[in-house]
């Protein structure tokens, strides 16, 4: 991909997340997906397998096994929340992933609750904090 000017870079994970390679696992992600109770979302939500707002699929089974499988629409999802007025963006994860390739506009704040280089607590109240300080 470099060589054909396409930024990317390699990520040390041990499953191809988001791609039809997932499809051996499925079946059990299924079956253990199956056992949960979904709820309706109570505020809009933006998809990232759809890169558009979540329809009535999001608080289902089908939805998140087709998460898994489907290719990430990052971009898409958050032009449309930018469309929306979303500009307060808080990245709940292991490491800063999505966070780390969406620049901050002058207009928004980016913020990663977690970071391997720091403990969860001092993430957890550094992200709350740069969120508070951002109303």
């Amino acid at each position: 991909l470099t060589g054909e000017g396409v930024r990317c870079r390699w990520l040390p994970v041990g499953h191809a997340f988001h791609t039809p390679l997932m499809d051996p696992v499925l079946d059990d992600f299924a079956t253990v997906i199956g056992e949960l109770s979904f709820a309706p979302a109570q505020i809009p939500v933006v998809s990232t397998v759809s890169g558009e707002l979540a329809g009535a699929d999001f608080g289902s089974a089908a939805y998140w096994l087709e998460h898994a499988r489907r290719p990430v629409q990052f971009a898409d999802a958050v032009q449309v929340a930018r469309e929306l007025g979303v500009r307060v963006w808080a990245e709940v994860g292991p490491q800063p992933a999505l966070s780390a390739v969406m620049p901050e506009r002058e207009d928004e704040v980016v913020t990663a609750f977690m970071r391997r280089d720091r403990d969860q607590q001092t993430g957890v109240l550094t992200g709350l904090a740069r969120l508070h300080v951002h109303g």
